[in-house]
């Protein structure tokens, strides 16, 4: 485990997936976003972690996907995160509401910290108001198992949360501030909600634009 696999793993078990293709009789894992430099960041941990060069792009009415395929290296990522004997399956699955993020991750706090990276900027947003002074972290995860591990993985940062049947809640302004200091999101994670009036602007910045006297990351 190092820092660049905590980070791959934020980003699979947020926006990634693996499964069993039967026609190519082989493991497929693919990471999808629409924003193309988180695709990027995922090739290139791909590629330190696994020394994978060969990538396939794949469009889906409006979700796009960065995928490769490799039963050696899915099995591994498997066994990382699924409890029990599961991998002892033929083909065994992954699914997401009973995959544990490795205790070297909950307990380390520079795997925690890369690793919440990776997961907040794929399903992590922030909110800001300048007039009430309201900063808040939201992290979505509709996986109970899961949402206990990313509290888990705050509290080795010393990062209060409060969870939700939906999401890890990050409060007040001291908390959103560590966060964001020691962890936050890859720079190539943008508000994506084109309704927003920060459409486009990287995550990381957003407080910082927000509060300038008070927060600088």
């Amino acid at each position: 485990m190092d820092e660049k696999m905590a980070t791959f793993l934020g980003l699979l078990l947020s926006d990634g997936s693996i499964y069993y293709d039967k026609s190519k009789r082989t493991y497929c894992i693919q990471f999808t976003n629409k924003l193309q430099g988180l695709r990027h960041v995922f090739m290139k941990l791909a590629h330190d972690c696994f020394g994978i060069s060969r990538f396939h792009e794949n469009k889906c009415t409006n979700a796009v996907s960065v995928r490769f395929f490799s039963s050696p290296i899915a099995r591994a990522l498997i066994s990382l995160s699924i409890p029990g004997n599961g991998v002892e399956a033929k083909h065994p699955h992954y699914r997401k509401g009973t995959c544990n993020v490795p205790v070297a991750i909950r307990t380390d706090r520079s795997f925690a910290a890369a690793f919440l990276r990776g997961f907040a900027s794929g399903d992590g947003s922030v909110y800001a108001n300048k007039k009430y002074s309201i900063l808040r972290v939201e992290i979505t995860c509709y996986y109970p198992h899961l949402r206990t591990h990313l509290a888990e993985c705050l509290a080795t940062l010393d990062i209060q949360c409060r969870l939700t049947g939906r999401a890890v809640l990050i409060t007040g302004f001291d908390n959103c501030k560590r966060f964001l200091s020691v962890s936050g999101f890859l720079d190539e994670s943008l508000v994506s909600d084109s309704n927003s009036p920060k459409f486009g602007i990287a995550k990381n910045s957003l407080a910082s634009l927000e509060f300038p006297a008070k927060l600088s990351i």
